[in-house]
């Protein structure tokens, strides 16, 4: 067996009316900040810092400047392996000048050479996420960096790459716009306000669970073995005040979609439903289907979500006909790393029928589902090694 197989995740969503996904955009403040634009800063430094030989320009001692709308920044060089980079960085509300911040503006050049190899600018607060900016004759090209993977690649530009030195980052953002760039760089935080008032609820509740194997709640709201529906002892509820709620990882997730769409139904889902096969047809498991139940999990939550999209239209929906799997492939390539530290890059790690994602695109998935539809929830199913076999 391809063990590679097994490490994959499935998603399945439904449309969410009053409360969004329990999926946040992490390091985003509540309310959307402009970049500070270091453009006048470029302009002062870029035939010194930029254009002049890497020998001279290594001569250079940092230097803050600042703009006329009052706005300090740090201009300073990095020495790595192969690059010299040159930082025009802005001042952060602690008092420091962190080149990976928010507005951060960086020219890589040949360590040896001293020739442009690319520019990177950081639009939003986290580091993982930037745009960076390649020569490529008369026509510069862009691309896009999300914790580890590329939505869009060699994006053409139209401008030389000389000229990006003493643009403006909103003329910068506005280059890549109409490729959708700028929309996965720099997501609205109030698109999140209805997610994290979810996951505040989600985390004030946890201290109420208690880990029993195979337990979930029933229609009933009472703790059931998921397999055969026997009640455990001691039999508890779900509206019982003191004392845990019994529930394994199936039964958590049943538990807040429950939550979700119960003032939809006036009641809890049962759980016989939500066991039905949505895998036919496989034989590259054929053996372990009765040993491990392979697909138990992408069963339980494709079930569970076209059960929420029956609540909400109000209508008998199966998981042929809910249309619930998501199938987005969003990434030109992906960036991964072994166990060495070697860094490469792979192009097919898309969805795959049945089979979800690879696990090493799980971060940068959830992100661009987040940002282009933040109105929905996300159930995954993981399929891994259990205790150290197949």
């Amino acid at each position: 067996m391809d063990i590679g197989k097994l490490f994959r995740i499935a998603v399945t969503s439904f449309l969410l009316i009053c409360c969004t996904a329990a999926l946040s955009a992490q390091g985003y403040s509540a309310v959307p900040s402009a970049i500070a634009d270091s453009v006048e800063v470029r302009e002062k430094v870029a035939g010194d810092w930029f254009i002049e030989s890497i020998a001279s320009m290594r001569k250079l001692e940092p230097l803050i400047l600042e703009t006329s709308k009052g706005v300090s920044f740090r201009v300073s060089r990095e020495e790595t392996t192969l690059y010299t980079a040159v930082a025009v960085a802005p001042r952060a509300a602690d008092g420091t000048y962190p080149v990976n911040g928010r507005g951060s503006w960086i020219l890589y050049r040949d360590r040896n050479s001293g020739e442009p190899v690319r520019i990177r600018l950081y639009p939003g607060d986290s580091p993982e996420i930037y745009l960076q900016f390649f020569p490529g004759g008369r026509n510069s090209r862009a691309e896009l960096y999300l914790y580890g993977a590329y939505p869009g690649r060699n994006v053409p530009l139209g401008v030389s790459f000389e000229k990006l030195y003493t643009l403006s980052s909103a003329e910068l953002l506005r280059l890549v716009r109409r490729d959708l760039l700028r929309k996965y760089a720099e997501p609205n935080p109030l698109d999140y306000d209805n997610t994290r008032k979810t996951i505040t609820l989600i985390r004030e509740n946890l201290s109420r669970f208690e880990y029993v194997e195979d337990a979930a709640y029933d229609e009933n709201g009472r703790a059931v073995n998921i397999a055969d529906g026997i009640l455990p002892v001691p039999p508890q509820t779900a509206d019982t005040e003191s004392g845990k709620l019994d529930v394994n990882c199936s039964g958590f997730v049943k538990w807040i979609v429950d939550g979700i769409i119960k003032p939809l139904t006036g009641s809890f889902l049962k759980i016989s439903p939500l066991k039905t096969a949505t895998v036919t047809g496989t034989n590259w498991l054929e053996g372990w289907e009765e040993k491990r139940e392979p697909w138990f999990g992408l069963d339980w939550t494709r079930n569970l979500a076209a059960a929420a999209v029956s609540a909400y239209t109000g209508r008998n929906t199966l998981y042929p006909q809910s249309g619930v799997d998501v199938t987005s492939d969003f990434f030109a390539a992906v960036t991964t790393v072994n166990s060495a530290g070697e860094r490469s890059l792979i192009t097919d790690a898309g969805y795959v029928r049945n089979n979800g994602y690879d696990m090493r695109i799980l971060k940068p998935l959830l992100y661009m589902l987040a940002v282009t539809e933040p109105d929905r929830f996300y159930l995954g199913a993981v399929r891994s090694l259990y205790d150290g076999k197949k």
